[in-house]
């Protein structure tokens, strides 16, 4: 077999007889397509181009109604003294599969774990003469009937033999998912393989289904069943394994690692206010690969959230349920919950079975107690805490997911399996969501756009937090004096401050607890820690002398209580005659205990007067702030500047939510306000807002007497209290030899 042009060619190729005798005998060739006869070669004797006499070619096979590889061929041969005469019985070659097969049918993976798909071509792929060619192959997933089983994601979508090496082996790796439910524990998926629909150096090349290959996907969630990470506060921080312990450093450090599927968190600290005893976490950033989300409050006056750095499709899933509340969910399936208290974070990571063995950082390992830092030596056990494990995660300058070098960051490419194969497209990928099984959630969050580069760069205005030199060196054990409140934290502060005692501390804390419901509930039927949040409130007191930080004690408990009613199904299950865990507890828990500024009414808020948000966080007394220099985004033909997209916070998502725009007009250096509007504002996120649609601001020509035009604006969350305004003004570009005035910024 061979192709000429784009043509098929098909010798059927036997040995004729050598004895002297059988010279004159005739043979008779017949040809047959998936074992159905569709030629028959008239009679020939035995001559130096026998075998040519026996073609096949590429028109008669289509005549035959084969429109795409994929079929069997066959030829056999009959030997008769004349052609008359009665034939032999027919010699049949063995089948001969034309088109490109599966060398691996069926395909085993444990979760986390990876497996190889591998097809061949049995045929050169009919490249014209000279020319280069390529035949595309894709992937295309079956719908499962379950979608919440197992299924596989894969390293591409596809791939394209080369004509050159059409006989190569050809593969496709691919991943056992892994679920976002306590799904089975094992899950069959099929996949579909299929060539491109137009392939025009062959045609009957294009369109041709492959065939279906099984896939098996097991996994084992036991060593992920109840594990959590936190760090907390000031920050009290839990390992995976479950062991409490304290960090007080300043600086930024790996709260958890997996360098396998190149993801990575790390968290920034502070002093928790003017002359604090203490840190708290004022910062996270999040990467996947060369992908960077950053959440943080270290350097400026409002919370600044956004994609830092983006690396093709979206792998960190970011959804936000209000402005204190936001679920991130990692390609690897690890998902981590960011609670916002005030000026600082809590930090929630919960593992899924690709971290077992690959986690590590302040968060621990999943399976170990021990204590292993990043420069391979082990510490100590200590509750009060351990300086060498601490600081040997503080992160070196040139890997600081918080500094302006993260585009040295190596990429994720196609080699982590972090996206799917879309159902129905050929070739394309969907990078979403890692998989289509959710588990159902308490609250429900609202996916942000996905990434595209919005974070707010540090300024040199506004404070700045500065890295202290011991974190500069993460190796570098702390002075004596540096590690007091550590390692002896209790002694060094063993006096109560602001009246508060150890028993009021604890029957404050504890009457918070026993007056939630949703506490209650989830201590008396899901596995959940209270007394690890009970002393932790307890010790907070005693630290900060206030209850600042005692609301944190509540979500943590209700953290981990979520966590294991949306992933167990068993707690999802309703009776006749009472309703799920999961529907008693979402028709109680509201976020935050609506921050103390309002009632919770079957899960919802009711904020007071004053406050707004879904956890009623937002004091409408505050302005917001208006801190970053906005941009022009969008520009009509005439450069015209048609929106302003202000940055800042914290934006509230409602319908008082408006832009105030004061036009001046400026004659010599003398301002008059000719133009005093308030129009709406369209909420992108409670760090950015866009005023508004129909501006028209720029495009003014400076005349003799020096006269332009340029805009205060300002935003509010209730129509009434407004933030201090940017000036946006005029600034000569010269072009063509005249003066034109483009919107500039001015504070």
């Amino acid at each position: 077999m061979e192709t000429e042009g784009n043509e098929f060619k098909f010798v059927c190729n036997f040995v004729a007889s050598t004895k002297p005798a059988h010279n004159d005998i005739w043979y008779t060739v017949t040809w047959y397509v998936n074992n159905k006869l569709i030629k028959t070669v008239d009679p020939f004797q035995k001559s130096a181009d026998m075998q040519t006499k026996t073609l096949l070619i590429g028109t008669e096979i289509k005549a035959a109604g084969i429109k795409t590889v994929g079929f069997q061929i066959r030829c056999g041969y009959t030997v008769s003294k004349t052609v008359d005469s009665t034939p032999s019985p027919v010699t049949d070659s063995s089948n001969r599969f034309i088109g490109i097969e599966i060398l691996t049918p069926t395909v085993y993976v444990k979760d986390g774990e990876d497996a190889i798909i591998t097809v061949r071509a049995t045929a050169p792929i009919g490249c014209f003469d000279a020319l280069p060619c390529e035949l595309e192959v894709n992937l295309l997933k079956v719908k499962d009937n379950d979608d919440c089983a197992l299924s596989p994601s894969f390293s591409r979508c596809g791939f394209k033999i080369k004509g050159t090496k059409w006989h190569a082996n050809y593969s496709i790796t691919l991943r056992g998912s892994l679920p976002g439910l306590n799904a089975n524990p094992v899950a069959v998926t099929f996949v579909h393989l299929k060539t491109v629909e137009d392939y025009f150096p062959q045609q009957i090349w294009g369109n041709q289904t492959i065939g279906t290959v099984k896939v098996v996907v097991s996994q084992d969630t036991t060593p992920i069943k109840g594990k959590e990470c936190h760090a907390v506060c000031d920050p009290h921080i839990k390992t995976f394994f479950g062991t409490p312990y304290e960090h007080h450093y300043k600086g930024v450090f790996t709260l958890y690692e997996n360098k396998a599927w190149k993801q990575e968190i790390q968290i920034q600290t502070k002093p928790c206010g003017p002359g604090s005893r203490v840190t708290c976490v004022c910062g996270i950033a999040i990467r996947v690969g060369r992908e960077v989300y950053r959440r943080e409050h270290c350097s400026d006056k409002f919370w600044k959230s956004g994609y830092a750095q983006c690396d093709g499709p979206t792998r960190i899933d970011v959804r936000q349920h209000s402005a204190t509340q936001h679920k991130i969910r990692l390609p690897s399936s690890t998902t981590i919950k960011l609670v916002t208290t005030g000026s600082f974070l809590n930090v929630y990571v919960n593992p899924s079975v690709a971290d077992k063995d690959r986690a590590q950082g302040l968060c621990g390992q999943i399976t170990t107690n021990t204590f292993i830092g990043r420069d391979k030596e082990v510490s100590n056990y200590q509750w009060s805490g351990m300086p060498r494990f601490s600081e040997s995660w503080g992160v070196e300058s040139t890997i600081d997911l918080f500094s302006d070098k993260i585009e040295n960051l190596l990429g994720a490419k196609g080699n982590l399996f972090l996206c799917k194969c879309d159902e129905t497209k050929l070739t394309q990928i969907v990078c979403k969501s890692s998989q289509k099984c959710e588990p159902k959630d308490i609250y429900d969050y609202t996916s942000i756009k996905g990434c595209e580069t919005t974070y707010i760069a540090k300024r040199s205005v506004g404070y700045h937090y500065r890295v202290p030199r011991s974190v500069r060196n993460p190796y570098r054990v702390p002075r004596s004096s540096e590690q007091l409140h550590i390692s002896k934290r209790q002694a060094a502060y063993p006096v109560w401050i602001n009246g508060w005692t150890e028993r009021s501390a604890t029957d404050y804390c504890t009457s918070l607890l026993k007056n939630s419901s949703t506490v209650q509930i989830c201590s008396n039927t899901v596995a959940t820690d209270i007394q690890g949040p009970l002393e932790n409130c307890v010790l907070d007191i005693k630290l900060v002398g206030n209850t600042a930080f005692a609301l944190v004690a509540l979500e943590t408990i209700k953290t981990s209580c979520f966590h294991e009613v949306s992933y167990d199904t068993r707690f999802q299950q309703s009776t006749t005659n009472q309703p799920s865990i999961f529907d008693q507890i979402k028709l109680v828990a509201c976020p935050s205990e609506c921050s103390h500024h309002g009632t919770c009414n079957q899960g919802l808020c009711d904020c007071n007067e004053g406050y707004g948000s879904l956890d009623c966080s937002i004091s409408l007394k505050i302005p917001p702030l208006i801190y970053y220099p906005p941009n022009c985004r969008n520009t009509n033909y005439g450069g015209e500047c048609t929106q302003l997209r202000l940055l800042g916070g914290d934006f509230l998502d409602s319908a008082a939510l408006v832009c105030k725009l004061l036009i001046f007009e400026d004659r010599n250096r003398t301002s008059t306000l000719i133009s005093n509007i308030t129009v709406s504002a369209t909420y992108v996120s409670e760090n950015e807002v866009i005023c508004p649609d129909g501006l028209t601001t720029a495009h003014v020509v400076y005349s003799a007497n020096r006269r332009y035009r340029y805009i205060n604006v300002s935003v509010s969350n209730n129509r009434r209290i407004f933030s201090e305004p940017l000036v946006f003004y005029p600034a000569i570009v010269k072009r063509h030899s005249r003066s034109k005035v483009v919107v500039g910024v001015r504070k």
